[in-house]
């Protein structure tokens, strides 16, 4: 019982308590119990019927089930127990004769009485009703009973008026802190933060997973199969970009693809396709996967189809596969590769290059071209995020090539090969670049061994400088 709340009448204590209220479509009986005692007449006392009725008209029942509702409410509240009660009337003579009156009318009298006035009383602000929980009944503050002590709003103004600082405080505290321990370390979060999508596979797995995304759209068109390289030049690609926040085919070296497979160890030709989520990617890895798979085969037409077109290229038989993620991006590479040669010799000593070695399938090998790259240096995200960078890569700058006695190239520097045989599927070749080096100076120069088809089985780079 709150101390707070007392009767403006007796200056006792009084509660009201509307039992199990919210249940009222389940438990049909309402109970409005109350507590008194004035002139020592014990269960005597002014429930507040005028709030009940209040709460009677909020239900969500039939007219005809809430005018029940309050037509026992009205009884309960003053003690009509029995359907028909002695009321004892006086004559004009004083004397007093019994006799029973009809209370079911006098029920009905009162009822529309009280929904005529409702209209009223709920204008006037006197009457209305103010609730707190109280275990699992209502307080209630209504116009027979109950008034607040004296200072007990301004109280609750100035404690709600402190609870609120001291929560603003709390949360301006909270981040503070946190913004402190992102600036002394930026990858915590992303530590303490379970990558739930990275734990459900192994990265074996999503890489298998992916080579099956591209043998099965090589396979749709009549295409062999690829088979996974052992160099792991998309993984070093997909790595830098996820670590440094960036989607290029250049890397924050300034590597072209071709010389990154080249520093990889690859001595094959390679085409790359990337691809990635760079604002939050699927739940599931593989899904994401599959969907970048099927953008770059499908949805291709801003890139004039050159992913779909690498992916379905009939002379590639491997590709290097990268995938890198954290909880919001996700990097895909797909380094195809030509793999044709096993080589005995592939030596660059001072100017001289040497190729020996012999084909795993019969064709016709007719000229090494070569391009020309300036030396590469470092570049920021925002760099490789902008242009040139952002776009697709070339060759590079053609400057000539390397050819058989009595051949000549049409444009840039020919130059004749001091050896050039082939027998069958073995070959050996053997040219001097002092010509282009001293034509084009420092840079990166990549030897293109070609076949009569165009077909490249090198894309093999030499730092000059």
């Amino acid at each position: 019982m709150c101390e707070r709340w007392f009767c403006e009448k007796h200056l006792e204590p009084r509660l009201a308590f509307i039992k199990d209220l919210e249940a009222i479509d389940k438990i049909p009986e309402i109970r409005v119990l109350y507590y008194a005692e004035i002139e020592g007449k014990e269960g005597q006392g002014h429930p507040d019927f005028e709030y009940s009725r209040r709460k009677f008209r909020q239900l969500d029942i039939e007219e005809k089930r809430r005018n029940d509702l309050i037509k026992q409410a009205l009884d309960r509240m003053n003690h009509y127990y029995d359907d028909v009660e002695e009321i004892t009337e006086t004559d004009e003579e004083g004397s007093e004769e019994s006799k029973p009156v009809d209370v079911e009318l006098d029920r009905k009298k009162r009822v529309e009485m009280l929904l005529k006035e409702e209209e009223e009383i709920d204008k006037d602000q006197q009457f209305k009703t103010k609730e707190m929980k109280l275990n699992s009944g209502m307080i209630s503050e209504g116009k027979f009973h109950f008034k607040k002590a004296e200072g007990y709003e301004e109280t609750q103004r100035k404690s709600v008026k402190w609870k609120r600082v001291l929560i603003t405080i709390l949360m301006l505290a909270i981040v503070t802190l946190a913004l402190l321990v992102f600036c002394w370390n930026p990858n915590l979060f992303s530590t303490l933060v379970p990558n739930l999508s990275s734990t459900s596979y192994t990265r074996e797995e999503l890489v298998n997973y992916a080579l099956t995304l591209i043998n099965l759209d090589r396979s749709s068109r009549g295409l062999s199969n690829v088979s996974l390289s052992s160099i792991d030049s998309g993984q070093v690609h997909a790595d830098d970009m996820l670590s440094h926040g960036f989607f290029s085919h250049w890397g924050t070296d300034g590597s072209k693809p071709y010389m990154r497979y080249t520093l990889a160890g690859g001595k094959g030709a390679v085409a790359e396709n990337i691809a990635a989520y760079l604002q939050g990617s699927p739940s599931n890895l593989k899904t994401a996967l599959k969907d970048l798979e099927f953008n770059m085969m499908y949805q291709d037409s801003a890139s004039n189809w050159g992913h779909r077109d690498n992916i379905l290229n009939p002379f590639h038989n491997e590709v290097s596969i990268g995938i890198s993620q954290d909880n919001n991006r996700l990097y895909f590479v797909e380094d195809f590769i030509d793999d044709y040669v096993h080589w005995s010799t592939f030596t660059v000593t001072q100017n001289q290059v040497t190729l020996i070695g012999s084909l795993s399938q019969q064709v016709s090998l007719s000229q090494v071209s070569i391009f020309y790259d300036s030396l590469p240096s470092n570049l920021t995200a925002h760099q490789l995020d902008n242009s040139p960078y952002d776009g697709s890569y070339t060759q590079g700058t053609f400057v000539g090539m390397a050819l058989p006695p009595n051949y000549q190239s049409q444009q840039g520097i020919t130059i004749t090969a001091q050896t050039w045989v082939q027998s069958a599927l073995a070959f050996q070749i053997e040219f001097d670049l002092s010509q282009v080096f001293n034509a084009y100076g420092n840079g990166v120069y990549t030897i293109y061994l070609q076949t009569t088809t165009q077909d490249s089985l090198t894309t093999y780079s030499i730092w000059y400088d």
